[in-house]
């Protein structure tokens, strides 16, 4: 452990914590940045001044991202992928249905890869992917957009906090 002053405009000192030797484990909440590729695209990042924090073992994220933290130190780099079992799952062909036409919205002329949002069951927008548009009907994929996908993340570790 190491304890950091800055002395901020000449007249405050602030001091903090960092953690530089804790190892990530399933008890942590655990400072970091990331990026996230899908067959070579980037797909989402942490904002550089907003790193993301996640509390271990909490489920707050897909398992193969916690997994793939674990072990890792302060300032450590890594990069690793995360097979579909262990992140947003296989694609469920029964996780699609067929719709009239006339049952979407009036102001929108569906097209294969559009995503429209509906609310779920806890009031909350959920993404739903066109997958087909056949003739008077349209087929709503229900899978996560990265259902079936290998993930791959660069992450770098910022802190380690011993909850």
């Amino acid at each position: 452990m190491k304890f950091l002053q800055f002395l901020l405009a000449g007249l405050l000192v602030v001091t903090t914590t960092v953690w530089a030797d804790e190892v990530v484990s399933k008890d942590n909440a655990v400072t970091l940045h990331y990026v996230l590729t899908v067959d070579g695209q980037k797909v989402d990042s942490s904002p550089q001044d907003k790193p993301l924090q996640v509390n271990m073992g909490k489920n707050e994220v897909i398992p193969g991202f916690e997994a793939g933290l674990l072990g890792l130190k302060v300032g450590d780099k890594k990069g690793f992928d995360v097979a579909p079992d262990q992140g947003y799952g296989q694609v469920n062909e029964k996780a699609r249905r067929d719709i009239k036409k006339e049952q979407m919205p009036k102001d929108v002329t569906p097209q294969v890869g559009m995503v429209l949002y509906i609310k779920g069951p806890d009031g909350r927008p959920y993404p739903v992917r066109i997958h087909k548009v056949e003739g008077d009907n349209v087929t709503l994929d229900f899978n996560h957009p990265l259902a079936g996908k290998t993930l791959h993340f660069d992450v770098e570790i910022l802190g380690v906090d011993n909850r």
